[in-house]
């Protein structure tokens, strides 16, 4: 499961969500559990499991999954209605945010900003 000895804040993000309800300090210990009880039974645990550990505790998501930044409210807050177009905003969002795009209230409003800008029309 965790083979990268040098993951990315990406994967490591990624990964916090895939083992929700449980968190990457259960999967570390579980990780560890496993490598020391087959042989040859060593007494450290992987670097990789160390570095995972480190970086989920350096993101703060050691202990719980990411949570979105941008929400809702934000949206309600620039004036846009309740609509189906916002729940498509905010999960556009949260994948920018996964993907380290942003991570403060602040910057997710300048993704917003970005996000909603009229897309230039392409010519066939």
């Amino acid at each position: 499961m965790v083979r990268n000895p040098h993951p990315s804040d990406k994967w490591v993000r990624r990964m916090a969500l895939k083992v929700v309800p449980a968190t990457l300090q259960d999967l570390a210990v579980v990780l560890t559990a496993d490598q020391f009880g087959r042989p040859p039974k060593p007494h450290i645990a992987r670097p990789e499991v160390l570095n995972m550990r480190e970086l989920a505790a350096n993101l703060k998501i050691d202990k719980e999954a990411p949570k979105p930044v941008l929400l809702g409210r934000h949206l309600l807050d620039r004036g846009m209605r309740p609509e189906p177009e916002m729940g498509k905003i905010l999960k556009s969002a949260f994948e920018a945010q996964i993907n380290g795009e942003f991570v403060s209230e602040q910057e997710s409003g300048e993704w917003l900003d970005a996000f909603l800008l009229p897309k230039p029309a392409i010519e066939l």
